[in-house]
């Protein structure tokens, strides 16, 4: 037996560690030099520009190709936040320049970064063309195609590997749910449910008082309903799709699955199925069956006439 054990832990200790996901470091914003800031963010004005990047504007670190050098990601400030969510940009320095990862450099694009109300900026151990891959956002994925940062594929959130993340935490629910279901339509759903603390998903009366208070924290409710049933609530979140809560645990549901409304509008129980459809949409967009567990991901959002697109 002793000798089995001492085995046993030898083993475990030559094994190598798994990789894990790195972060970018908080950095101080002076580090960025303030001629790029001037070129790229200020359009006028660009003392107070300088000194509100300064004083509201964030800077964070870390090194994505391997080379001893970070990058810069950056949030240039007031101007570059709403309701929906801030601006960040990713910067590499080559020679005596600072450009971005964001774009191509034939893109004439100014808005070149990430929109997001859910950042991550996780540095994923997977790296392509010399580049490691990134979690911009609590459910995007981003790899480098060789000139810059592009979305993931349905197949590049499937290869991901699940110990990287924490399934004890919440803020991880949509990217396990990328791993198993992104790219899918139609699907058999199986709840994974993560524990929660007071306060992580404001109710509607809690909602309120945040009114005045931007940005908005990223488990924000724009609808709520009681299913007695199923003894959850389910939480449909201001671009942050649909959740279902049971006391102190969460299971992530769906995604906002599409770009042209910003949260559920509507959310109602049809016999055996859970409807959430969009803004002024004539069908639902996300269709769960509480019996079969049958998830149906149909985007659509206005009807033909009032689309944006027509």
């Amino acid at each position: 037996m002793p000798s089995a054990f001492f085995l046993s832990l030898a083993l475990l200790l030559s094994s190598p560690a798994s990789p894990s996901v790195r972060h970018f470091k908080k950095a101080p914003t002076s580090r960025f030099p303030r001629q790029v800031v001037e070129r790229d963010f200020c359009q006028e004005e660009e003392q107070h520009c300088w000194e509100n990047f300064l004083s509201q504007g964030s800077l964070w670190a870390g090194d994505l190709n391997g080379d001893g050098t970070d990058e810069l990601l950056v949030f240039p400030g007031d101007d570059w936040w709403g309701s929906g969510g801030k601006w960040y940009f990713l910067y590499e320095k080559r020679g005596k320049d600072w450009v971005s990862l964001t774009k191509d450099a034939n893109d004439h694009d100014s808005e070149d970064g990430w929109f997001t109300p859910h950042p991550r900026f996780d540095i994923l151990p997977a790296a392509r063309n010399g580049y490691h891959d990134l979690r911009v956002a609590a459910d995007l994925c981003m790899k480098w195609d060789g000139k810059e940062y592009v979305d993931y594929d349905p197949g590049d959130y499937h290869s991901l590997n699940p110990v990287w993340f924490n399934n004890r935490d919440s803020y991880d629910a949509e990217i396990f749910w990328a791993i198993h279901y992104a790219g899918h339509d139609k699907v058999i759903f199986t709840p994974q449910w993560f524990p929660i603390s007071p306060g992580e998903f404001p109710t509607l009366d809690q909602r309120r008082r945040l009114r005045r208070s931007l940005p908005f924290p990223e488990h924000y409710l724009g609808l709520e309903l009681n299913d007695p049933k199923e003894h959850v609530r389910w939480y449909a979140l201001n671009k942050g799709g649909v959740w279902a809560i049971r006391g102190n645990q969460v299971f992530f549901l769906a995604p906002q699955v599409s770009d042209t409304f910003e949260s559920i509008d509507d959310l109602k129980i049809d016999g055996d199925w859970l409807l959430g459809s969009g803004m002024a949409a004539s069908r639902p967009s996300i269709r769960y069956n509480r019996r079969t567990h049958e998830l149906i991901l149909d985007p659509h959002d206005y009807d033909d006439v009032d689309s944006p697109d027509k």
